[in-house]
């Protein structure tokens, strides 16, 4: 089995998806006959004042865990996952998502939302 080039993951991304200031990319290559391959990039959405930036700051912490979160449900709803990988995602989600529950319910509880 070969690994897809850097040329097939250079087409049309097939999802785009965001949290906070954080946006990322997700592309599939590979066919029906072999394995499915995912890349993504992550990068900082520019405001008004700024172009895309690669730093990150603190507060884009946990807009990543949210990222990756959102990023792994996406992959494991495409189906094309072999059963090993594709479980491992979804207990990822799901720990994620206990933690991001908490992380809104404290929120509220202090008034932030």
């Amino acid at each position: 089995m070969t690994e897809p080039s850097d040329e097939e993951f250079g087409k049309k991304p097939y999802s785009f998806v965001g949290a906070g200031r954080l946006t990322s990319l997700l592309w599939k290559a590979g066919s029906e006959h072999s394995e499915w391959k995912y890349r993504f990039n992550i990068v900082r959405g520019p405001t008004v004042l700024e172009s895309f930036n690669p730093l990150f700051e603190p507060a884009d912490l946990s807009h990543l865990v949210k990222l990756v979160q959102v990023m792994a449900s996406v992959i494991v709803d495409d189906g094309c996952l072999n059963a090993d990988d594709r479980e491992r995602l979804r207990t990822l989600v799901t720990d994620l998502d206990e933690l991001t529950v908490r992380w809104d319910s404290a929120a509220l509880d202090k008034g932030e939302r």
